[in-house]
């Protein structure tokens, strides 16, 4: 594994407060969305039975239409007062919508473009 690869990369987080929905592997669980950037989200809900390593889907949803939302398979990465996810996976459509909403709050395109390139990297390095 290269240098590049066990550097622990940091992704601009967006903070947000709109309802998460994760489909576990056994249950269905009703969050909060805490922030979400290109690598993962944080949520904040009780009764979140998930434990580090656990994966689910998030459906984060970013109005009140049902049928916009953001959709992504991830995988839990820390457990504590809040829940972080890690995204393992996401369709065309999420993804242009997470760029989007990330651009707009970043303000900046080199620094989205860089986070791009390292998101890259580091789903290679997997």
């Amino acid at each position: 594994m290269s240098d590049n690869c066990e550097d622990q990369r940091r992704f601009q987080r967006i903070a947000m407060d709109s309802p998460v929905h994760i489909r576990g592997q056994f249950n269905n669980y009703e969050a909060s969305l805490v922030d979400i950037s290109l690598n993962g989200l944080l949520v904040e809900g009780g009764g979140l039975d998930l434990k580090i390593g656990d994966t689910a889907t998030a459906l984060i949803y970013l109005t009140e239409s049902d049928d916009y939302i953001i959709g992504m398979n991830v995988e839990v990465a820390h457990v504590n007062e809040y829940t972080g996810f890690r995204c393992t996976g996401i369709d065309l459509d999420s993804a242009a919508r997470l760029r989007r909403l990330v651009e707009l709050n970043v303000g900046n395109e080199a620094i989205l473009e860089r986070e791009l390139a390292h998101l890259i990297e580091s789903r290679n390095c997997d």
